[in-house]
């Protein structure tokens, strides 16, 4: 398993007539969980420490995003800011 934790989003679900219509944040996780009958020479079915990637990529593009349904109404004025 390897979990990256807290990661702040803001979203909101255009169609919900209460609070999840409205504008507001969460903390993510993010559980990958590795399986395989065959290990590398170091008996790693994944070596954690060759993921470092994937922090890269949460940090550049989930750290504080702003998350959109596809037929959310504000979606474009919000993404041509």
């Amino acid at each position: 398993f390897k979990t990256y934790t807290d990661i702040p989003i803001a979203h909101r679900q255009s169609a919900h007539n209460g609070h999840c219509g409205l504008i507001h944040g969460h903390n993510l996780t993010i559980t990958f969980e590795f399986g395989s009958t065959t290990f590398d020479k170091y008996g790693f079915i994944v070596d954690l420490g060759d993921l470092k990637y994937i922090q890269e990529w949460i940090d550049t593009h989930l750290d504080h995003a702003f998350l959109f349904n596809h037929d959310d109404p504000i979606k474009d004025v919000y993404m041509s800011t």
